[in-house]
């Protein structure tokens, strides 16, 4: 997954209010950035700025877990070493949260 960390604006009467967002995406493409951009848009927010970055599959793995989603969901065959790192973040929320 393609971590999009947006800075969002939008005029209010007492002048721009920034707000920070995050959305995560199959990829980046022109296609899923005006989709992002237009989930915005409808709150009445608008872009200033933004940044993409790999999330990493300990994140993944931990995200996972905080919304309940079982060790066994791990996307990543066992070989890979993405399956391991996977399941270390949804382990490490398991053992912060309980």
């Amino acid at each position: 997954m393609i971590k999009l960390s947006l800075e969002l604006t939008r005029s209010e009467a007492n002048g721009s209010v920034y707000r920070p967002h995050t959305e995560l995406v199959e990829k980046v493409s022109g296609e899923s950035f005006e989709a992002v951009k237009a989930k915005c848009e409808v709150d009445g927010w608008v872009i200033h700025s933004w940044s993409a970055s790999e999330q990493l599959p300990f994140d993944e793995g931990y995200a996972a877990a905080a919304a309940g989603i079982g060790s066994d969901a791990n996307p990543y065959a066992e070989h890979f070493w993405k399956h391991n790192e996977w399941w270390l973040g949804w382990d490490s929320h398991q053992e912060s949260n309980s």
